[in-house]
């Protein structure tokens, strides 16, 4: 188990400590996984089996990675009671509903895409025309935050970067006279990858970027902002304020452009190149080698306007 100090380094660094079995997320996950089992509080653990589990998961209707988390939370249990001799079998290896219940969620999910959970091209006119709602005490810095969301959401609207992965963008490795950054979080396919900076969004870049900070974004008090932060703030100095885009996810924007690019035709091997995604059907080399120049020269065409289709092909394709 970390430490306080621990857990506060690895929030705000993303590096975990060394000799370290788990890290600060995975054990708040943990804490989060015990709050979402208050149902089996008052049961003795070696009665549990494998259909209590399944029931407590399958009424408690979770999303698919709180499931998780409450399976792994019972896997550990029972390797502790096994090794305790508390239990002489472990149940939660049996466990069945987190899987048929995330094939649902996960459907139910892809059938919203489907549906169009994206930003539409007023909600994204809305965002550039963006008036501030902020009242009260603090009048100032509440403003701060809610335009933070909205330029935040805008800079992830135009880069195809998971919330997480903008984040994290050290300021070393953002080139703006070459109008591209390196990130990636999460998979191979994703890590290092050079990102082109649109146009339209540049000057942001350019009102967040300090070369004396460690990070692109960085909290008043001079830590890394991280998701926690950018998500109070998000309910908390935006969601009531501006109901005409509060609905959406900041993961909302990467889909968003992934479909515009779609329609626009350009060719998936550029569009994964830039998302960061994975692709499956043909080699590394190629996947790797796909120019910034292309990658800027496929981003330019993102208007969030109704226009006609480009063809943008891989030189070397």
């Amino acid at each position: 188990m970390l430490t306080k100090e621990e857990a506060q380094m690895e929030k705000k660094y993303h590096i975990r400590p060394k000799n370290k079995p788990f890290g600060h997320h995975y054990c708040h996950g943990m804490i989060t996984a015990f709050h979402n089992s208050e149902a089996l509080h008052d049961r003795v653990y070696k009665d549990l089996r494998a259909s209590d589990f399944n029931k407590h998961l399958k009424d408690g209707k979770k999303s698919a990675g709180s499931q998780k988390q409450m399976v792994n939370l019972y896997m550990n249990l029972d390797k502790f009671a096994l090794e305790e001799d508390i239990i002489e079998k472990g149940y939660a290896q049996f466990i069945t509903a987190a899987t048929s219940n995330r094939k649902e969620i996960r459907k139910a999910k892809d059938k919203q895409v489907e549906k169009g959970k994206l930003f539409t091209y007023e909600q994204i006119d809305y965002l550039w025309n963006f008036t501030l709602k902020s009242s009260g005490v603090q009048l100032a810095r509440k403003q701060a935050r809610e335009q933070f969301i909205r330029d935040f959401w805008l800079m992830l609207l135009y880069s195809g970067t998971r919330a997480d992965e903008l984040l994290s963008v050290y300021t070393e490795n953002i080139f703006l006279d070459d109008n591209y950054f390196i990130g990636g979080l999460k998979t191979e396919a994703g890590i290092n990858r050079e990102i082109p900076i649109h146009p339209a969004v540049k000057h942001l870049w350019e009102k967040y970027y300090d070369p004396n900070n460690e990070f692109l974004f960085m909290q008043p008090n001079g830590n890394k902002v991280d998701y926690s932060y950018y998500f109070w703030h998000f309910q908390n100095n935006f969601e009531a304020l501006h109901p005409e885009v509060s609905d959406h996810t900041a993961h909302d924007a990467r889909h968003t452009l992934r479909t515009e690019l779609k329609k626009l035709n350009i060719k998936d091997i550029i569009i994964n190149s830039i998302i960061g995604h994975s692709n499956d059907d043909i080699g590394d080399d190629v996947y790797t080698h796909i120019s910034i120049e292309e990658k800027q020269e496929a981003i330019k065409q993102v208007t969030y306007k109704e226009q006609k289709k480009l063809y943008i092909f891989a030189s070397n394709q």
